[in-house]
């Protein structure tokens, strides 16, 4: 899935073409760098409102596309060099979504169809419930 990023567009934006491609996963952003496999806790959490423009290291006019073939230290490098944003790949488990620090090398389809068998083993859960939490 491909998406035209630019200055005046919104992390949510982002956030949205990416959870749409992958439902189970989703793209948090943060201020500040961490290494490849480290946790994103501590590091200052950015809203999801929040013009690219507004935090991007460089001024933007590019096509970014996610690729189900691509692992996690893959995607997250990505958006930190082509983008200068600093993001991080969570998966959904349960009603919570998890750090893929530990599986940071697994791709996206991977970590996508982990999360849903794993929410094949309790119906209860439902995906739209989690997302919703996050409009905040």
């Amino acid at each position: 899935m491909t998406i035209e990023i630019n200055n005046s567009l919104r992390l949510k934006d982002i956030q949205k073409v990416f959870s749409k491609k992958f439902p189970y996963l989703k793209l948090e952003f943060f201020a500040r760098p961490f290494a490849d496999g480290e946790l994103s806790v501590g590091k200052q959490h950015v809203d999801n409102n929040t013009l690219i423009g507004d935090i991007a290291l460089k001024k933007l006019s590019e096509t970014l596309t996610f690729s189900a073939n691509e692992t996690v230290t893959d995607t997250e490098r990505k958006l930190r060099e082509q983008l200068g944003l600093f993001a991080h790949v969570f998966r959904k488990s349960g009603n919570i979504y998890i750090h893929t620090t530990n599986t940071h090398h697994w791709t996206l389809q991977h970590q996508e169809e982990h999360a849903e068998e794993g929410a094949k083993y309790n119906p209860q859960l439902n995906i739209m419930e989690a997302d919703n939490e996050d409009d905040g």
